[in-house]
């Protein structure tokens, strides 16, 4: 990523004519403590360093099929880093970033719910608005793109633990371990 990259940060907006509570809903997950840990996500050190990185490799197939639980999951792992930096640093944020994690977790248990359980979706979006303390419109709305898209929303908590677990703990060997990640798309232990 170098001065004159050019990045942009695309923020979801109620859509036209939405009822009220639709539109609060909307603009609360977008509200300022959220920015921090959705800029850490989106851009660096995520997904903005992760697509930078792939196509400074010279990989045309590392940049275009990098697999989802990778993209996602080190989007995810970079937010835990900024995390252990202190970078949030109000209480806001950090229960923003902390909310965040609890909705990817969520995210699987009610993904297995619906794809092994067969649980119904309107139980399923009621149990991860629950587990997530999401508006139940979003729950709705989540659990409609696990069932189009079937293990989809687990690729960031699943990706983000196996990439921590695949890397060493601390110092230089870890931050060559990021690098060795950032250029292969993926951990060095993994296929």
């Amino acid at each position: 990523v170098g001065p004159d990259a050019e990045a942009t940060l695309y923020v979801p907006v109620p859509p036209p004519g939405a009822p009220p509570r639709a539109r609060r809903d909307v603009l609360r997950a977008n509200a300022l403590p959220w920015v921090p840990v959705m800029v850490a996500h989106e851009g660096v050190p995520g997904h903005h360093s992760y697509f930078a990185a792939l196509r400074r490799s010279g990989s045309v197939l590392r940049a275009h099929l990098a697999p989802p639980v990778a993209i996602e999951g080190w989007a995810t792992y970079a937010e835990s880093l900024l995390w252990e930096a202190g970078f949030f640093e109000r209480p806001a944020e950090q229960i923003a970033c902390l909310n965040l994690r609890a909705l990817r977790a969520a995210r699987v248990l009610v993904t297995l719910d619906l794809r092994v359980e067969g649980c119904p979706a309107g139980e399923a979006a009621g149990r991860l608005a629950r587990l997530a303390s999401v508006p139940p419109a979003v729950a709705r709305e989540e659990v409609a793109w696990y069932r189009a898209r079937p293990f989809d929303a687990c690729h960031h908590f699943v990706g983000a633990a196996a990439i921590r677990a695949a890397l060493p703990g601390a110092g230089d060997e870890r931050l060559r371990a990021h690098e060795e990640l950032l250029r292969r798309g993926r951990p060095a232990t993994w296929p």
